[in-house]
């Protein structure tokens, strides 16, 4: 009888392809935002608050959050309007689903100004 080494089992599973079947926590957005024909950048962290995003957005573009309206892509390509925490956390989950078990998602913003 042939005894059989604690490796051939870790050798074995690591050849089968087990780590790419790996889902990886969300951890960062890339979102690009649209503005009075200006495309700016920022990454987020899915966890900010949808308050806090929209200050951030403002202070991007040199305005006042109550002064804009934001808008997003979602996964069938429709433009969805983002006026409070359920319609940003829609947005934050097209924006993991576009991840595709990745570690870093990507989220296409509308702004307009009112």
């Amino acid at each position: 009888m042939v005894a059989q080494s604690v490796y051939d089992d870790e050798e074995e599973g690591y050849g089968s392809g087990e780590w790419d079947d790996m889902i990886y926590e969300l951890t960062k957005i890339r979102v690009k935002i649209h503005c009075d024909g200006d495309t700016r950048g920022m990454a987020l962290d899915p966890a900010l608050p949808f308050a806090e995003f929209r200050q951030r957005v403002a202070a991007k573009f040199e305005t006042t959050p109550q002064s804009i309206m934001l808008k997003f892509r979602d996964e069938d390509g429709g433009k969805i309007s983002m006026r409070d925490e359920s319609d940003y956390e829609l947005a934050i989950e097209t924006a993991r689903e576009s991840a595709k078990g990745r570690p870093e998602g990507k989220l296409e913003v509308w702004c307009e100004m009112k």
